[in-house]
């Protein structure tokens, strides 16, 4: 089996912390289709920080502290929000939280280290970006609405 390319992580990583807060925002009670819930979403972010970014070992004990809380946050709304509550309201709590997520991990990080954490969030914007552009769009441009509500 090939090792992945730094830029393979790197990207991975990106997509893994904006797939954070968009995935959230669209969960739909039941049926979540294979889609990693939001544990496996942090873990994940955690092997591209140490994998990528170049995170040592104290660190990632601190990185792992900092996504045990935000993972209990997002499990929290996600909950809220399959029961009935308002999905504009938990999709600005998402951003907001996932803001607050990312200046905690900044935080941790040398500076040569946020460099390279920053150029994984902007490819992966970047590619989020050029696959929305890719998706069919319906007639009349608008979106269909998400389960058969």
């Amino acid at each position: 089996m090939k090792k992945k390319s730094k830029i393979q992580w790197v990207k991975t990583g990106v997509m893994v912390l904006f797939l954070a807060v968009g995935s959230f925002a669209y969960a739909q009670p039941g049926g979540q289709g294979g889609r990693p819930n939001p544990g496996e979403r942090f873990d994940h972010m955690l092997n591209v920080l140490v994998d990528s970014v170049g995170i040592n070992e104290a660190q990632t004990v601190k990185a792992k502290a900092i996504n045990e809380k935000y993972k209990k946050v997002f499990e929290e709304a996600r909950t809220e929000m399959q029961n009935g509550g308002d999905r504009e309201q938990m999709r600005q709590k998402f951003r907001s939280t996932m803001v607050e997520y990312d200046k905690e991990i900044t935080a941790l990080l040398t500076d040569e280290q946020k460099v390279t954490y920053e150029k994984v969030k902007a490819n992966r914007r970047a590619e989020m970006q050029k696959n929305r552009g890719n998706r069919p769009q319906p007639e009349g441009g608008q979106r269909a609405p998400r389960g058969g509500r």
